[in-house]
């Protein structure tokens, strides 16, 4: 039996990109639930949204209060 020329050493399948998408039809409509998950209202903490980014500027500066020294509340 040949061995697949896309196994890797790790046995995992291995596949470029454009392998990928040579694979989808961009014209196949979406399931109901895939326009549902779409068609949810944002809660503001996506990635991306300004709720996000305060957050990510809010734990890294807990973040680094934690290694230099401050920030811990612990003596």
């Amino acid at each position: 039996m040949s061995e697949n020329p896309k196994r890797k050493e790790t046995g995992k399948l291995s596949y470029t990109l454009d392998e990928l998408l040579a694979q989808c039809n961009p014209a196949t409509p979406r399931t109901e639930e895939e326009q549902a998950w779409l068609d949810v209202a944002p809660v503001g903490r996506e990635f991306g949204s300004a709720e996000f980014d305060e957050l990510e500027r809010q734990a890294e500066a807990q973040s680094s209060g934690m290694h230099d020294g401050g920030g811990s509340g612990h003596e």
